[in-house]
């Protein structure tokens, strides 16, 4: 059979004093020490996710207010476009007004100037008459009456 020898217990009492002074001195902060670094590791990882998901929503942020900034920048230059439109369209307007005001000012002046003119030839015409039915009849009709007699005959002819 075995035998068991006071040095064998000795030895096993050593060993089992070992491990537990081991485990006291080196394993018990070599673990605490692997937890601790375990759990920057895993912070860190959280850090690093909470910054690339708070990256990205900035990141689409930004771009929706690009978007905005570009749709409005669109409505301004079309608003504008719309403004300058009606503007130029008001002026052009305002320009087919004047152009038919003067012209007809410029189709009454005509019209009194011609009636001006008929009225003066009337009466350079009336004054030939006179002068021409003078030399014809060699006789002189006074005034009122020439005038009389080429009105009736203007008028007649104007028939």
């Amino acid at each position: 059979m075995i035998s068991i020898d006071i040095s064998l217990v000795v030895v096993i009492m050593n060993f089992i004093l070992l491990i537990i002074i081991l485990n006291k001195v080196a394993f018990k902060p070599l673990r605490e020490m692997l937890e601790k670094r375990q759990n920057q590791i895993k912070d860190d990882i959280d850090s690093a996710e909470k910054s690339k998901e708070e990256a990205k929503n900035l990141l689409m942020a930004q771009e929706d207010e690009h978007r905005k900034a570009t749709t409005e920048a669109r409505h301004l230059r079309e608003k504008i476009k719309k403004e300058a439109q009606i503007e130029a369209d008001k002026i052009i307007e305002v320009a087919h007004q004047q152009n038919k005001k003067l012209l007809a000012e410029g189709e009454k002046r005509l019209e009194l100037e011609s009636k001006k003119t008929m009225k003066e030839l009337e009466g350079e015409l009336a004054g030939l008459v006179a002068q021409l039915s003078e030399k014809v009849l060699d006789e002189k009709l006074d005034s009122p009456k020439d005038k009389e007699l080429i009105q009736k005959m203007i008028q007649n002819r104007g028939k």
